[in-house]
């Protein structure tokens, strides 16, 4: 037998061991050949949508989290072992009334703000202050925070968050430091977004020893933050930006 007619006989071979093992299938299943392939057209399309979704969910777990939107994973990961924030940054030239570096006088305001970053969801606030003569008079000062877009100029106000705090809701009148919480909408928590920064203005109202110097910070919760954003993609479970379950979705500041 030639070698040509050796690879015919195995080919034939093969066709009628598929047959065979078709005529099993359907006769186990209870099935037609007809049906059978229909079903296996089915399947075979079935996981090419399955590859295909997979594929999207991946793309949308990454557009969704307003981390990885705004920013590289490298500028996040820079982020990933850090909870504090300082306000330390003065915004100079605010208005009428504020001061562009301390003191701040009786009767005058002062603007502070962070540097952009990623986002973060803000847990507690910490206020130490240094006020003239030694005074204790931590009632005269009045802290606002506000949560301001940053494709906006400084000079726009923002969004009030929660009331307005006193100095001595942050101060005992020895001095001892009070860590309060951050203030919520709705009784959730706020998330700052990575397009938008939190500003505080402290207001002195008083009549006497001026405000020398302030130091405001807020501890957050950098993994709630990334593990929020897949919750708005509304995911109930670990995306890439997260490591555990989705929260409870914080919701959005009012327009």
């Amino acid at each position: 037998m030639s070698a040509e007619n050796v690879v015919v006989f195995e080919e034939v071979n093969k066709v009628q061991a598929q047959q065979q093992l078709m005529r099993m299938l359907c006769m186990v299943m209870g099935m037609k050949p007809e049906e059978l392939a229909q079903l296996g057209q089915r399947i075979c399309a079935l996981e090419k949508l399955n590859t295909r979704c997979d594929q999207i969910s991946r793309l949308v777990n990454k557009s969704c989290c307003v981390g990885n939107v705004q920013y590289s994973q490298i500028t996040l990961d820079e982020y990933s072992d850090k909870s504090k924030i300082s306000l330390s940054q003065i915004v100079k030239d605010f208005g009428n009334g504020f001061v562009n570096t301390f003191p701040v006088n009786p009767g005058s305001s002062i603007r502070l703000t962070h540097e952009a970053r990623p986002g973060y969801l803000p847990t507690h606030i910490n206020l130490s202050v240094a006020m003239a003569n030694n005074g204790n008079n931590y009632l005269d000062l009045r802290v606002q925070f506000y949560v301001v877009p940053n494709n906006t100029s400084d000079a726009t106000l923002g969004r009030p968050v929660g009331n307005a705090f006193e100095g001595n809701d942050f101060l005992e009148m020895d001095g001892r430091r009070i860590v309060v919480p951050f203030p919520t909408y709705r009784n959730e928590p706020i998330i700052i977004g990575s397009a938008e920064r939190l500003a505080a203005t402290i207001t002195h109202r008083g009549n006497v020893n001026a405000l020398l110097s302030a130091s405001l910070s807020v501890q957050y919760d950098n993994m709630a933050f990334f593990a929020g954003c897949c919750a708005n993609c509304g995911r109930g479970e670990s995306c890439s930006c997260s490591t555990g379950a989705s929260p409870k979705q914080p919701p959005a500041l009012p327009m």
